[in-house]
């Protein structure tokens, strides 16, 4: 029988490279994911991420010219799709690419194609992404992750195209994670919450964010406004609790 709604679906140790989904496509139709999560369904790595390994695919033909692709370009696979009420926990998302168009950085639309490498997430609140580690990861926008809500993840060498897109995400909410350096400082865009998390050598770029019992490690540590203002840069180490901006 099928998969339904309410079910929780365990993955046995391993890699999982192989094969891929087409049930959510962006309007070319250019970039598949290797997982997709229904909503209502739980994918649970039951020996967690050190083991379980949910790995994209780099393009075999990388776009070469302008801005570097890290792997980006046709034949790209993004790891994972998370519709709406759905969760995973307990995976490593690594190498998560999305195909390309001819053109490089920004011009590049930020439709479903081209963004998030690593997990595209339907919703910012119910799209729940639980103790995975996701690295390694490229899009134009949204190198790591789109949207979501991430609680005890790690999230380290991923990357954007596009100017100030968010290499490790955009517009998730973060309960005790680790973003660490990404491929550049640019971490996170459109940031909404941070909870007990620990930021190493990555700016967190948002308009209007909610800061509590935070640790900030790393000269380039920093939080900037959209506007490219920023509030406050710390020098090696700060914490921040309570505070919101």
């Amino acid at each position: 029988c099928g998969i339904l709604s309410g079910d929780c679906v365990h993955a046995a140790a391993g890699e999982y490279a192989e094969g891929g989904m087409t049930g959510h496509l962006g309007p070319t139709k250019i970039t598949t994911n290797r997982v997709e999560v229904a909503s209502g369904v739980t994918l649970v790595g039951d020996e967690g991420a050190e083991k379980t390994i949910i790995r994209g695919k780099l393009s075999e033909q990388p776009f070469s010219s302008g801005y570097p692709a890290y792997g980006r370009g046709p034949g790209a696979m993004r790891c994972v799709y998370l519709e709406a009420n759905a969760r995973i926990r307990g995976f490593t998302v690594v190498d998560g690419m999305t195909a390309c168009l001819t053109t490089p950085a920004t011009s590049d639309p930020d439709d479903l194609d081209h963004t998030a490498g690593g997990v595209y997430a339907a919703a910012s609140d119910s799209s729940i992404i639980e103790s995975c580690v996701i690295s390694n990861c490229t899009a134009n926008r949204s190198g790591g992750v789109q949207s979501g809500t991430l609680v005890n993840c790690a999230l380290y060498q991923n990357a954007s195209i596009g100017s100030s897109q968010g290499d490790a995400g955009c517009a998730n909410k973060f309960y005790g994670c680790y973003i660490g350096k990404q491929r550049a400082i640019n971490g996170t865009k459109g940031t909404s919450k941070l909870e007990n998390c620990t930021v190493e050598g990555a700016v967190i770029n948002s308009s209007s964010l909610v800061v509590k019992n935070c640790l900030f490690l790393g000269s380039t540590a920093a939080l900037k406004s959209a506007s490219g203002v920023v509030w406050s840069v710390f020098e090696n180490r700060a914490s921040i609790t309570n505070e919101s901006k």
